[in-house]
């Protein structure tokens, strides 16, 4: 039997072959696919969401993510293209609010696949915590 998307993804962070079956749901990467706030950020990441720049380009992802009924790899790639060139922020200054705010942390699982198991609303409701 396979692995699910988030069992592979723990499975990169911890180092080794998880399932659910192994409560990966206590782990302290997945609390963000099984809650629906983010209940504690790093000390970095919440550096980086003080930043005027990030609550623009967090702003802008919103208001994107709001214009789709949902929000896969490719549709989230074109959004984040148009969050740019609305925003005219680049590289690690436009992605890294975006890690921060959906994830709580600077560095984890790859981003792609975060959003991909997260989904629309998910992402909106993560977005909205930082920006209130």
């Amino acid at each position: 039997m396979g692995q699910t998307m988030v069992e592979k993804i723990v499975s990169r962070q911890v180092g080794r072959t998880v399932y659910v079956g192994e409560k990966i749901e206590r782990l302290p990467i997945t609390k963000l696919f099984f809650n629906d706030v983010i209940t504690s950020y790093t000390d970095e990441a919440l550096e980086w969401l003080k930043k005027d720049e990030s609550r623009i380009v967090l702003t802008a992802l919103k208001e994107e993510l709001e214009q789709h009924d949902r929000v896969d790899l490719d549709g989230f790639k074109s959004m984040m293209k148009v969050v740019q060139e609305k925003t005219t922020v680049k590289g690690k200054e436009l992605w890294m609010p975006v890690r921060c705010a959906i994830t709580g942390m600077t560095a984890g699982p790859e981003l792609p696949q975060v959003i991909e198991i997260l989904g629309r609303d998910k992402m909106i409701r993560f977005l909205e915590q930082v920006l209130s």
